[in-house]
């Protein structure tokens, strides 16, 4: 049951390598004056976040498991449904808005290219507070945990695996960079132009595929 779940939180984890966000912010990154120390920093801040989230939840929801028996089980499924639901509204809303011609970036992508080694570390760790939908694939994967009853140190060891398979999309550029430093300015900039063109539609289909997850997970949990 334990593995079973954690494999599975696994495969939900892996809905972070579709963070084209998260990816876009690294290549700007890479782009710009001492970029592979910024990316680094921004990736640390970015996966440690991440990781602290999922320490808190395991063991703030072991203690309410051990205190207040299937109480917790109804807390899953509202918050299924809750999430579910939120990620739906904001498909559908981003579906019924009209793409730009000439798209603009965010003005904060902007800022991206004079920012210090430090700002990037800490804009990296602020991230997982500012992209729900992230958060929502991210909670979810640990909540598996947590339904499976795991032991605390065995389920903080799981966080940390599930904090790598979640955060990888953001270490995968970097690493791209290091292994092909001398050619990556024109794949950067290309990669740059592919995901701010396509960001838009990637982000509805994510939102409508865990959305109806999410929705499924909290009637299966009912029944």
């Amino acid at each position: 049951m334990i593995w079973t779940s954690f494999w599975q939180a696994l495969a939900l984890a892996s809905g972070g390598l579709l963070s084209i966000g998260s990816i876009l912010i690294v290549v700007i990154l890479l782009s710009s004056q001492r970029g592979l120390q910024k990316a680094i920093a921004y990736f640390f801040g970015y996966s440690g976040a991440y990781l602290l989230i999922g320490a808190l939840v395991l063991m703030v929801g072991s203690q309410l498991s051990s205190s207040r028996g299937n109480g917790l089980s109804w807390l899953s499924v509202v918050f299924h449904f809750l999430i579910g639901g939120l990620l739906l509204f904001f498909a559908q809303k981003k579906l019924r808005t009209p793409p730009e011609e000439n798209p603009k970036p965010p003005k904060f992508l902007k800022s991206l290219d004079s920012m210090s080694v430090s700002k990037a570390a800490g804009f990296g760790a602020m991230v997982p507070f500012l992209n729900f939908k992230n958060l929502a694939i991210y909670l979810s994967a640990v909540s598996l945990l947590l339904s499976s009853k795991v032991p605390l140190v065995q389920g903080l060891l799981f966080v940390v695996a599930i904090d790598g398979v979640f955060c990888a999309s953001v270490l995968f550029p970097i690493l791209v960079y290091l292994v092909f430093s001398t050619q990556t300015t024109p794949f950067l900039q290309q990669t740059r132009a592919w995901l701010e063109k396509n960001n838009r539609v990637f982000s509805i289909v994510i939102m409508l595929i865990f959305g109806v997850f999410f929705f499924g997970k909290g009637t299966y949990s009912i029944f």
